[in-house]
């Protein structure tokens, strides 16, 4: 029988000028099931961590920025690719947030990033639930 696991994930919608971020996952790992779809930054949240906590943390390790959260706007569930004797169910709360500071840098795990507009979303290959809040994002502006 496959392990179970169950985690949280918290997605930040950081909007800057009227754009959105985009970051592209990378390829250089093969067990990486995303590489070359386009993501909004965050990711699961540690066992104890305040889920705003959690995605604060994870924005800054992935792209450098800080951002000030506002209220969830989505929330979604996604069932990965089981690996080994494993099998993963990830439940996303996305977030609108507002870029408050830092300098924007990715870590190993993207290989580029884009601001861009949300009329633009057609034009990129956006993993589906992040997609989706988008869309809600840009029916509440």
């Amino acid at each position: 029988m496959k392990r179970q696991h169950l985690f949280v994930a918290g997605k930040a919608i950081i909007e800057s000028e009227g754009k959105i971020l985009l970051l592209e996952e990378d390829s250089r790992d093969p067990d990486h099931t995303n590489a070359g779809m386009w993501d909004l930054p965050g990711g699961r949240i540690k066992f104890g961590e305040h889920p705003l906590d959690g995605l604060s943390r994870e924005v800054r390790e992935e792209c450098g920025l800080e951002v000030k959260i506002a209220e969830p706007i989505y929330v979604d569930h996604w069932l990965p690719q089981p690996y080994d004797d494993e099998e993963w169910q990830i439940v996303g709360i996305f977030y609108k947030c507002q870029l408050v500071g830092g300098e924007l840098h990715l870590s190993q795990e993207h290989k580029a990033f884009k601001w861009i507009g949300l009329n633009k979303l057609k034009d990129y290959q956006i993993l589906p639930s992040s997609r989706k809040a988008l869309e809600i994002y840009k029916n509440l502006a």
